[in-house]
Parts: C-alpha cells; structure tokens; sequence
C-alpha cells in the first residue's frame, strides 16, 4: 500500500520494477492517489503525472477504483486484481 507523495521515492520505482521483471505476479499495489503529502499538494510539491502509465511503463497491469472511499469498490478491484495470474505485476490506483 503506498501514498501518491510515497510514490516520489526511487526505492518504490526500483521494487516496482523488479516485481515485473521477475513477473512476481502475485504482487498487488494499491496507491492512495488523493493528490496530497506531508508537504502539500502533490501538483505543487512534484507533480506525479499520470500514475496508471507509470506503472504499465514499468510491465505492471493497472486497475482505476473510481469511488476508493467504497469498500465495496475495493474489495471487486482487490478480487479483480488477483486475477492478473501469469500477466506480471498488478497496480490497483
């Protein structure tokens, strides 16, 4: 589970990497993308771009849960999210 502002760390991009190059397919990451960290607004702080490219930039599968408030929502993403087996690593956003 990480944080947008998280996402700013070379560590997360280098395991993320790693997880696809070794298609550790039983990986899920999900993101808390809310455009906010510690030190403000992401879009002042460093601008994140478009998360979802990012992630299948670096051979992850990638899922949207519009409503992330809804556990109802994540719990289908999460169940959906598992059934990437044998597509390499999966982000859920």
């Amino acid at each position: 589970m990480h944080g947008d502002g998280e996402l700013e760390e070379g560590q997360i991009w280098e395991a993320a990497m790693f997880a696809a190059h070794y298609k550790m397919d039983h990986l899920i990451a999900t993101v808390d993308w809310n455009g906010q960290q510690i030190d403000g607004p992401t879009k002042k702080v460093m601008d994140l771009g478009d998360l979802e490219a990012k992630f299948k930039a670096f051979g992850w599968e990638t899922l949207i849960i519009e409503q992330g408030n809804d556990i109802d929502k994540v719990v289908e993403g999460l169940e959906r999210a598992k059934r990437f087996v044998g597509k390499g690593s999966q982000s859920l956003i």
